[in-house]
């Protein structure tokens, strides 16, 4: 699950600004949309910290609700079209919390209305927090979750051009047929083309061998062996696999990531392009 990895990259954010300081709580906050579970993300905040100088902290986690641009519908009826506001929508879907809100650790949620302010990029109005400061510090830290990965992305990027190797990252929901593909299109590209490939999985070799069949050479990553059984690959475990790879003898590197729709899009792992497979009853 890729809340591990999440917590993971905060907690060295920060053990890093806190600088030896005690901490009791960190509070992040987390768009509605960035498929992150809260539960889990609190769970993985208290495995990933176990045995730290972070153990005993509490992760608060801050929901920022999906904002509904205006017109956000088109109704098409027999009499033409017509088209909806969010406040429509709000009416329609009485369920539907609409614009911007936050939801707190006992389930409250709360709306900031917008009447009483501009849309000023500048400033915005995120409501009173004051109730989430304690003890007679607080540090405000601003930083990508995502920002370690980032870099070691851009030391993948860097190595695949010096070595002048494009790099695609396959990704599919499990058993979409990303494996059976690639060992077709390898077959075909043999003769022309040095191909590579980093083979994500979480536990077997299966996948591996099979590309291997084809005569490629190929880098397995299990993320079961010592990265937390992941469900993607991040950019520090493709790193991990170039070292096994001759990449000046290679013009395409091909990253087969583990079988999921959801946690590999979410990183960088430093490739030129994407590519998804999908089956017919997907």
């Amino acid at each position: 699950m890729h809340e591990l990895s999440i917590c993971t990259a905060i907690a060295a954010i920060v053990r890093e600004h806190a600088d030896g300081r005690p901490v009791d709580r960190v509070r992040i906050d987390v768009g509605a949309l960035r498929q992150v579970v809260p539960d889990t993300l609190a769970y993985s905040w208290e495995v990933t910290v176990d045995g730290t100088p972070l153990a005993g902290s509490i992760l608060e986690v801050h929901e920022i609700g999906a904002g509904l641009p205006v017109p956000v519908w088109v109704d098409v009826d027999e009499h033409g079209v017509r088209t909806g506001t969010a406040g429509h929508v709000a009416r329609a879907l009485p369920g539907l919390t609409v614009g911007r809100f936050h939801r707190h650790t006992d389930g409250r949620v709360e709306v900031h209305d917008h009447d009483g302010h501009t849309h000023d990029r500048g400033e915005r109005d995120v409501g009173d927090h004051s109730g989430y400061e304690s003890g007679d510090l607080r540090v405000d830290v601003l930083e990508r979750i995502l920002g370690e990965n980032e870099r070691t992305a851009d030391a993948n990027r860097s190595d695949f051009a010096a070595a002048n190797v494009a790099v695609v990252n396959v990704m599919s929901s499990p058993g979409a047929g990303k494996t059976t593909l690639l060992c077709e299109v390898f077959a075909r590209l043999a003769p022309e083309l040095r191909v590579g490939v980093i083979e994500g999985d979480i536990e077997t070799a299966i996948d591996a061998d099979r590309l291997a069949a084809t005569g490629v050479p190929v880098a397995l990553v299990n993320t079961a062996n010592g990265f937390g059984g992941e469900c993607h690959l991040d950019a520090t475990m493709v790193r991990s696999a170039l070292q096994r790879l001759a990449l000046d003898d290679l013009d395409l590197v091909v990253i087969e990531n583990v079988g999921n729709l959801v946690c590999p899009a979410e990183f960088d792992v430093g490739e030129a392009a994407r590519l998804m497979v999908y089956s017919v009853t997907e």
